[in-house]
This record gives C-alpha cells, sequence and structure tokens, in this order.
C-alpha cells in the first residue's frame, strides 16, 4: 500500500532528476546561441585539423569581424593546395590543381549554423535533443560540451566541444547512428587577436592563367523556373528553404535546384535533363558523412546530395515528381 508519506518521498526523490533534465537541456540551449554569435562575432586566427573520407587534412583559418560584416579566408597546409575566400555576398574557392576559380553565392558553414536563436533553437527541439556533456581542454583552452542527439533516423549527431570563455566551437564531431564519428574537425591552436589586418584575409595563389567560374544567381523569378517539378514529400522537419536555378561549373544547361533544411541538416536536389544515356546514374552512394541518391524521373537525372543518412536522400529522391499541366 502505497502511503502519503511514501509517495512524498518518492516525489521528492524524482524532482530533482527532471528539474535537473531541464535545467541541462536550457543550459545547453544557451552554449549553442552563445556559440552561434561567437562564429559570426569574434576576431581569430588558427589552426585546425579536417578528418573526413579516411583523409587527414590541416587548414588554416582567418576570421575578422568589422564594419563590412563577415570575412574569412581558409587555406590548406597540407596536400592539394586550395584557398577559400568568404563575405557577406559570395564565397571564392580557389584551385591552383586546375588553375581554377569558383565564385558563389556565400552560404553559411560547414561546421554549424552561425545565425541561431533561442527561437531556432526551441524549434529543433522537435527533431533534436540538446544535453550538457563533460569538460575538456583542446587547443589549450577549457571547452564546455553539448551533445546533440538526433529523435529519429533521418539526421546525424554532433558532439560540440565550445570554448568555456568566448563561447567559440573548437571541436567537433559528426556521428551516427551508432555514436560513432564520421566527420571529425579540432582546433589545434587558436589565437583571438584584437585585429585582423586587411592583408590576412586576401588570397595568395590566384594567377592570371586561372579560369573563373561563376554561379548564376540562384533565385529566379518564377517564370523561369520550370512550374512541373517538385518535391511531394520530404522527412518530417525539412521544409524547402531555396529554389532556383543554377548552372554548375561543368555543366552545359542550367539545372533546377532545391534546397531542404531542418534547421541543422541541409539537402540539395538537382534537376537536370539526361543528354547522354550512357551516364545514368542509380541508388545511393556516400563518401565519408556524405551520401547521395541518383534516380531518373522524366528524362531528367535527379540528384539528391546531403550530409544525412542515407535513408534522407532516398526519401527525398523517390519523392521528386514532374507533373504536367493539364
Amino acid at each position: 500500500m502505497i502511503t502519503p508519506l511514501r509517495a512524498l518521498v518518492f516525489l521528492l526523490l524524482i524532482t530533482p532528476a527532471v528539474s535537473w533534465s531541464e535545467d541541462n537541456s536550457r543550459e545547453a540551449h544557451e552554449w549553442l546561441v552563445r556559440m552561434s554569435q561567437a562564429a559570426q562575432m569574434l576576431n581569430y586566427e588558427g589552426t585546425f585539423i579536417y578528418l573526413h573520407n579516411g583523409r587527414l587534412e590541416t587548414m588554416q583559418i582567418v576570421h575578422k569581424f568589422g564594419d563590412k560584416g563577415e570575412q574569412e579566408r581558409l587555406f590548406s597546409l597540407n596536400g592539394v593546395a586550395r584557398e577559400i575566400v568568404r563575405d557577406n555576398s559570395k564565397i571564392t574557392c580557389i584551385l591552383p590543381d586546375d588553375k581554377s576559380v569558383v565564385v558563389d553565392k556565400s552560404r553559411p558553414k560547414k561546421l554549424f549554423p552561425d545565425d541561431l536563436t533561442s527561437k531556432d533553437v526551441m524549434r529543433l527541439e522537435q527533431y533534436y535533443k540538446f544535453e550538457l556533456g563533460e569538460q575538456d581542454r583542446i587547443a589549450g583552452r577549457k571547452t564546455q560540451q553539448v551533445l546533440v542527439k538526433p529523435r529519429d533516423g533521418y539526421r546525424f549527431g554532433y558532439r560540440l566541444w565550445l570554448d568555456s570563455e568566448t563561447g567559440l566551437l573548437l571541436k567537433s564531431d559528426m556521428v551516427n547512428e551508432t555514436g560513432e564519428p564520421i566527420e571529425q574537425i579540432m582546433f589545434t591552436r587558436i589565437d583571438y587577436s584584437a585585429v585582423i589586418s586587411d592583408k590576412a584575409l586576401m588570397p595568395e595563389l590566384m594567377g592570371k592563367q586561372y579560369k573563373w567560374f561563376e554561379h548564376e544567381k540562384d533565385t529566379v523569378e518564377a517564370m523561369e523556373l520550370e512550374k512541373g517539378w517538385d518535391v511531394e514529400n520530404s522527412p518530417e522537419g525539412f521544409m524547402m528553404t531555396e529554389r532556383g536555378r543554377r548552372r554548375l561549373p561543368a555543366g552545359k544547361m542550367p539545372v533546377e535546384h532545391f534546397v531542404y533544411s531542418d534547421g541543422l541538416a541541409t539537402v540539395s536536389v538537382y534537376i537536370e535533363k539526361v543528354e547522354e544515356q550512357n551516364d545514368l546514374m542509380q541508388g545511393v552512394s556516400y563518401m565519408g558523412a556524405v551520401h547521395v541518391f541518383a534516380n531518373v524521373v522524366n528524362d531528367h537525372q535527379v540528384t539528391v546530395v546531403g550530409e544525412v543518412p542515407a535513408e534522407t536522400v532516398e526519401f527525398i529522391g523517390n519523392s521528386v515528381r514532374y507533373k504536367t499541366s493539364d
């Protein structure tokens, strides 16, 4: 028999656990918002290692925030030489091996969205669970770990280590459904400089003989799009954030381009008119954390790409339809 006293004791025992869980999640939210602000507004220069597809790369980064907004330069320190320069309006990729420069509209940075608000994190709670982890040291600095756990199998999780003093992301593990890392980034050196010179943000690898590729404006007037293409369904939480027509660097004709995101994970859908039957691709493939699903719909090659599980790109790819007007 459960007496009132026993019931009271039971409630007292479980209440601290519930309260701790809520406090833990709330603190994790606050850390993520702080991380997002730090990624945009701090001046810093550092070196990080990037492990993906079984390859280890070392990169140097210079980041500045000022009157011109965000400016950033990344350049490789090992392997194939390359540089990436980003500002608020465009991103420039310099590829010396190919003697080419690709200029595109500036897009969110790879590691983690850098524009998260408290409202955004609350919305993401529908699809991810956020928890504080342990404290650690990365690049000689004290860090706080934040765990991002997906609530279904359509997205990957993260383990994030944030600088305890500044909130900047110093280490990131993208993990699969078993918790194994499939992509890792970690700073080995970080310097928060008060002043970043303009010279430090200038690329060094470009030459006059380089060939330039500039992507056309992504968003075009509705009348310019093929209105018949549609993605009838997508995993819960993935919403269309962009739709347009793009000309890829090696492409002869513009391709239809859809972007779906849940706020953290992003998936791109490319639809291209088939020119050669021998070039058709079908099925799922992957390279590290990136999964690709290819299909043929109405004589068009449909390609779905994203740092998401195979089930996600396949779900979206099988939902692409072309509807002829009546």
